[in-house]
This record gives structure tokens, C-alpha cells and sequence, in this order.
């Protein structure tokens, strides 16, 4: 597999165990791990369960040579993001490993969307949340003034304020923000 992967121009780094695949782990890298069901020591579906339990993103892949259903169901749950059987072939082990990275990327692309709107609306005051919250879900200056008992000017210099501090430049964008961190 390795010789295989490493001809279509992926480097590739190969470990004897869980243990030492852990040691010499570091988040943050792109890749995916290719992970044997039947490691020697930590078995693969216990190294996922860690790298799960440790909130560390990394599309794997399980593998092995005797499957079942409730082994490919226990490694779905550990976080594989596909279960191969082998004998594999090698036209569908790279569309896997393409598919798990693309996947990855959309998946870290969204999360880091959704950190970026958390921080900025956790910028807001109480009362400027819940002017936002009136804003984005259509109701009009006037409206939420009536409602909150605050001028319309007030409302809207709130307003002003909350595009700021989340860097929205129009309620557009302030709705998408919103969405984003939800």
C-alpha cells in the first residue's frame, strides 16, 4: 500500500503500532490515517477511540483483513470515516483517501466558520444580542424598540455597534454570521 500511495505522489509514513503512531502524532498535520482493525498492542479501533476522545481531527480509515459488521459499525463510532476489507484494491483505496481528505476539509472549513461567528457574536453585550437575535430574524428598528422600551435611536445605534464588533458590514451578512455559529 505504502509503494502504491507514495507513486501517486502522496508522501506517506508508515508505524509498527498505535503506540508509536501516538508518539509521534502531531495535530494540525493533514493526512489521513490508514489504520490496521488488528494492531499489535493498541488495537486500530482503540487508537481512533483516543484520537476521538482527544478532539483531534484526522480522517482515517480502518482496514482489515477480517471484518464484520459490528467491527465496521465499532469503528464508525471511533471516528473511520470508511471500513475496507482486504484484499484492497488500489483504485478504491485512493478514491478513499480522497474522499476522507475532501471531507475533512469541508468538515475543519465549517468549524472553523462556525469559531470564527462564536467568538465575534460572543463580542456582543446581553442587550446587544438581543437586539441582534430581533435583527436577523426580520423585525424592524421600530419593532424591537417598542418591544426592548428603548428609543429607535438607541436601536439603532446598537445596531451600528453590533455590525462593528462582529465585522458584518450589512444585516446579510450579520444573518449569515448568526447561522454560521449555530
Amino acid at each position: 500500500m505504502r509503494e502504491m500511495i507514495e507513486q501517486e505522489g502522496r508522501p506517506v509514513e508508515a508505524f509498527a503500532s498505535g503506540e508509536a503512531f501516538l508518539e509521534a502524532y502531531r495535530p494540525g498535520r493533514k493526512g489521513c490515517l490508514l489504520v490496521d482493525a488488528r494492531l499489535p498492542g493498541l488495537s486500530g479501533t482503540a487508537l481512533l477511540q483516543q484520537l476521538k476522545a482527544e478532539n483531534h481531527v484526522l480522517p482515517s480509515i480502518m482496514i482489515t483483513g477480517h471484518g464484520d459488521i459490528s467491527m465496521a459499525v465499532e469503528a464508525m463510532k471511533a471516528g473511520a470515516i470508511d471500513f475496507i476489507e482486504k484484499p484492497i484494491s488500489p483504485h478504491k483505496l485512493l478514491i478513499t483517501i480522497e474522499t476522507a481528505i475532501e471531507m475533512t476539509r469541508n468538515s475543519m472549513a465549517v468549524s472553523a466558520r462556525r469559531d470564527t461567528a462564536v467568538k465575534r457574536i460572543a463580542k456582543l453585550t446581553t442587550r446587544q444580542r438581543q437586539i441582534m437575535d430581533l435583527l436577523i430574524v426580520g423585525r424592524t428598528n421600530e419593532s424591537i424598540a417598542a418591544e426592548l422600551h428603548l428609543s429607535r435611536r438607541t436601536v439603532e445605534s446598537h445596531r451600528g455597534i453590533i455590525l462593528k464588533k462582529t465585522g458584518s458590514k450589512t444585516l446579510q451578512d450579520l444573518i449569515r454570521l448568526a447561522i454560521a455559529a449555530a
